[in-house]
């Protein structure tokens, strides 16, 4: 009841009447509540999610998250030192929500349970069988309470409790207030997502955009693809990342561009090999968030610290054109999906400005051959028929017959040349011969001009 006059909880003594409420747990709701729904950083909510519970229904605590690739991975923890080094619930174990371990099941069935006791399969996350707690196996002293974490329709993932370390006993009652302080936290949390997700893509249109007027203000395809690699990195939040050139010789993809603190080494990726050699082979964008236990095999020479790794294919009416890649040393780093459509979507982008730069210089080459071909066609042909007149002459000495012949073969093979340029349909280089400059390259013709 309240109070008419102070508009605070009243005690109704009356027979029948239910039991007064908790003044000291409403207070410790109240003041929860606020100092959970505090910010609107996500991190700091989930932390503070887990600050919240101890030490006043718990010796230690842990948020657990069902994350995007389907795993329910602990994202906050809070315990004094010594309970945090004999943690049971507080595991970095990995779990998938649609196993059968108990907090799975929670996610799953929405329903608060309260323990007597605490499974060692708590503490060795699921075994490989996929068993979930049985009263075989050991338990150690204490209670725990799981919380399911549901906001809006939506399961977000489970708070944890336990008192293990003090054996303090939990009834019905911290259940209940344990329950109702996970509905308030499953809404701050939710609120904080939704805030994290709408300012990421605030900023990623930002980025789009900067990428856009980045592109419009260079040339070539250097500064196009190293400007898009460095959005691409600071957008999902990669440690670095490397754009890679498919070589239809080498059938091969050949590393072109580095950015980031710790620069990609591999050289070389076969189709199939790692991240990039994956996205290759499918066509498709290729995640992967354990990467030395998917990729290291496939990708003997990558440094051995990369945790995760994503890399989007270029592409151009079903041609292979290249990769554009990212990986982060980050021991918590999960590419999400959202991070995998980014990185697809700027693939694209670089993908058509690289083959609307090599139409435009491919046009520019083809007028260059037709003008060079108009012109020096009609010198080649006065020089052809002199040569010619001269090399069948028979009053010529054999000494000079014989240059003439040269000189005749010499003007026929430019005119050749000349020819050739006008029917090239791709700009193929080849290193520039002993005399040209350091760093210069010139058109290799045989490949310029295959069909």
């Amino acid at each position: 009841m309240i109070c008419p006059s102070c508009g605070s909880p009243s005690v109704d003594t009356r027979p029948g009447a239910e039991a007064p409420p908790d003044r000291g747990a409403l207070r410790f709701l109240l003041d929860t509540s606020r100092v959970i729904a505090a910010s609107l950083d996500y991190e700091q909510t989930l932390q503070a999610v887990a600050d919240a519970v101890v030490p006043k229904l718990a010796d230690r605590a842990a948020v657990w998250i069902v994350e995007s690739d389907g795993t329910l991975r602990q994202r906050a923890v809070n315990g004094a030192p010594a309970a945090l080094e004999s943690s049971t619930l507080t595991t970095q174990v990995p779990l998938q929500a649609s196993g059968d371990h108990p907090l799975a099941r929670a996610v799953r069935s929405g329903q608060a349970s309260l323990h007597q006791q605490i499974p060692d399969v708590w503490l060795d996350g699921e075994r490989p069988n996929g068993d979930g707690v049985t009263a075989q196996q050991p338990a150690h002293p204490g209670f725990a309470l799981i919380v399911p974490l549901t906001a809006r329709g939506r399961a977000l993932g489970v708070l944890t409790c336990d008192t293990a370390m003090s054996g303090r006993t939990l009834d019905p009652a911290d259940l209940e207030l344990a329950d109702e302080v996970g509905h308030c936290a499953a809404l701050a949390i939710d609120n904080a997502r939704q805030y994290h997700d709408t300012r990421d893509a605030l900023q990623r249109q930002a980025a789009l955009l900067r990428a856009s007027h980045r592109l419009a203000d260079v040339n070539g395809p250097g500064p196009i693809l190293l400007g898009l690699l460095v959005e691409a990195i600071e957008l999902v939040g990669a440690s670095t990342g490397a754009v890679f050139r498919w070589d239809s010789e080498q059938e091969a993809l050949v590393r072109v561009w580095n950015a980031g603190h710790d620069p990609v080494r591999v050289e070389s990726l076969r189709l199939g090999q790692g991240a990039s050699g994956r996205a290759a082979q499918r066509r498709s964008v290729a995640v992967f968030n354990d990467y030395q236990r998917e990729c290291t095999d496939e990708a003997p020479n990558a440094p051995s610290g990369i945790r995760a790794a994503m890399a989007a294919p270029l592409l151009h009416e079903g041609q292979l054109l290249g990769t554009l890649s990212v990986v982060s040393s980050d021991p918590d780093k999960q590419f999400s999906a959202e991070d995998a459509e980014l990185l697809g979507l700027l693939a694209a982008i670089a993908a058509a400005e690289l083959v609307g730069v090599a139409r435009a210089q491919l046009e520019g080459a083809l007028l260059a051959a037709r003008t060079a071909a108009h012109l020096v066609n009609n010198q080649l042909a006065l020089t052809v028929g002199y040569s010619e007149l001269l090399a069948n002459d028979p009053r010529l000495p054999s000494v000079l017959h014989r240059r003439a012949i040269q000189a005749m073969q010499g003007a026929q093979a430019a005119a050749e040349t000349l020819a050739k340029l006008q029917r090239v349909t791709r700009l193929e280089e080849a290193p520039a011969p002993l005399g040209l400059g350091v760093g210069l390259a010139v058109l290799d013709l045989d490949r310029s001009t295959k069909p």
